[in-house]
């Protein structure tokens, strides 16, 4: 696996707009609170210029930024500096609560893969695409961006139908060396979900999630890494300097696939997801501090790839570090022996969950064939999805994912799946 940071092409789009005086005197707003529109943010203060506000349909992640000063103590920070602080603090509304009275001064910048839809929303309420609205990156031209993804270790492109026999395959391997010893494994988010409520993928779904406890998950990762085979794990606990995420992925080395996955384009082959599952402090009052102090050490460990220009010894060196801190305080609490329990994922503190739902698991069908889920997966779909069987609005039913896949060589294309 190999990964490439891409902030370049977003801070060179904004630019653009400063250059063409498109944001002189006006009111930005970012939509969305992800890491695109914090790295914006940052790439605009440089060049002088502030943000008025951030707006997200997203209520969580709205009260996350709001609550950011008032979860400060007096002892962590001094007056002078809490109050530059605040002048510099962008609060985070909904889009209808800041823009629905039209504000012609208003300019929207949006990096995120729901660019269509945010667009669509905003045009309603009278801005205009071009004039009010602008695409700082497009995550869905790849090919714009990077040029003709195939490579000369890449043959034959693979269908979207080949992509899924494949991460299929990946799974009845992983399900294989899991009973072979006696390891546990569930499927978990939109893998689960399309398991209870479609018996498959979720129809607008490309990729598998599967969780492990930890002490499985690590002898999981153990067994495969030390093979030889066609399947191999790019994980934290081997990828140091080259490993982003706190989950690993299985992945058949026999293809090629490129992902694009703010603000990385990874480079590796088709894969499936694990996540580990770690234990939570047993006194409740303890559980939040803990989660919290980890999604710090997660925040800063991500922003070495993404504030410093250049990968000199010194910002590797603080990223290996920081990964290091992390994955150590991870292990600080047994699994088994916890009452809560937790992923690091999108969903973030919905992950929090009682560890009895994992105490035992029950087969359910997914395409066709029986996997391992966690007999308390009513809870935990509830925690994820809410009403998890009624589908989202048609305009959401789209894929989070983008990526181009490829067989390593021509031969490779014909080749039987165990599916097959």
């Amino acid at each position: 696996m190999q990964i490439e940071v891409m902030n370049q092409y977003m801070f060179e789009n904004i630019e653009g707009l400063i250059q063409e005086g498109k944001l002189r005197e006006k009111k930005i707003i970012l939509f969305g609170l992800n890491t695109s529109s914090f790295a914006a943010k940052d790439y605009l203060e440089t060049r002088g210029l502030g943000v008025y506000a951030y707006i997200d349909n997203d209520a969580r992640k709205r009260e996350e930024v709001n609550s950011f000063l008032d979860n400060i103590l007096p002892h962590q920070i001094s007056k002078k500096d809490y109050r530059q602080l605040k002048e510099r603090i962008a609060y985070a509304f909904t889009p209808e609560e800041l823009l629905n009275s039209f504000d012609s001064d208003v300019v929207i910048l949006i990096a995120s893969k729901y660019y269509r839809q945010m667009c669509c929303q905003l045009q309603k309420m009278g801005y205009q695409e071009g004039q009010h609205i602008f695409k700082t990156m497009d995550f869905y031209g790849m090919e714009e961006i990077f040029g003709n993804l195939a490579t000369q270790e890449c043959g034959v492109e693979m269908t979207a139908k080949e992509v899924k026999m494949c991460q299929m395959d990946i799974l009845r391997y992983v399900k294989k060396v899991c009973q072979e010893n006696n390891l546990r494994y569930y499927l978990c988010a939109g893998t689960l979900l399309g398991a209870v409520r479609h018996r498959g993928y979720i129809p607008w779904d490309d990729d598998i999630d599967i969780a492990m406890p930890y002490p499985d998950y690590r002898k999981l990762l153990d067994l495969i890494y030390k093979e030889d085979r066609r399947y191999q794990v790019w994980s934290p606990y081997y990828d140091k300097e080259k490993c982003f995420c706190l989950f690993s992925r299985i992945f058949d080395q026999d293809t090629v696939m490129k992902v694009w996955e703010y603000p990385f384009l990874i480079t590796g082959g088709v894969s499936i997801d694990v996540f580990p599952i770690f234990g939570l402090p047993d006194k409740a009052g303890d559980v939040m501090p803990y989660y919290s102090k980890v999604r710090r050490l997660q925040e800063q460990f991500i922003s070495t790839y993404i504030e410093y220009a250049e990968e000199t010894e010194e910002v590797i060196y603080k990223r290996i570090s920081l990964q290091e801190e992390l994955l150590s305080l991870l292990e600080k609490y047994s699994f088994d022996k916890s009452a809560q329990a937790f992923s690091i994922t999108k969903y973030k503190e919905r992950e929090i969950l009682p560890a009895a739902i994992y105490d035992s698991s029950i087969e359910m069908e997914f395409e066709g064939e029986a996997f391992a889920v966690a007999e308390g997966y009513d809870i935990y779909l509830k925690a994820l999805y809410g009403n998890y069987m009624e589908l989202p609005p048609e305009e959401q039913r789209t894929t989070d994912h983008n990526f181009k896949a490829f067989w390593k060589n021509a031969a490779d294309s014909t080749a039987t799946f165990l599916s097959a």
